[in-house]
């Protein structure tokens, strides 16, 4: 386990990555560490990991998928190619989660 980031309008709140058996996730911890929560796992290695000024989480792996957390929402969403159309990516979003 490692820390991924701290909250900087809250120090309790701590972003925690964790790897296992050659796949990330993203806990999270609202008290300082006492106690944590998942709040995305993939199937692969994270290759990013930040959370914007907006309080906005954003999440890459290895294997290419991306994934975004609203500020305020309680799951991330995953964002992916739907095709390309003229050389341009159509992108859609899918729910991961509910927390």
């Amino acid at each position: 386990m490692k820390i991924a980031q701290i909250d900087p309008s809250d120090a309790n709140t701590v972003y925690l990555r964790v790897s296992a058996n050659g796949a990330d996730s993203i806990w999270i911890t609202t008290d300082g560490g006492a106690h944590a929560q998942p709040l995305l796992s993939t199937a692969s290695t994270l290759g990013g990991f930040v959370r914007a000024s907006d309080g906005a989480l954003y999440a890459g792996t290895s294997a290419g998928d991306f994934y975004v957390r609203a500020p305020g929402a309680n799951a991330f969403d995953r964002v992916y190619v739907i095709s390309y159309h003229n050389g341009k990516a159509m992108l859609g979003a899918s729910r991961y989660g509910n927390r």
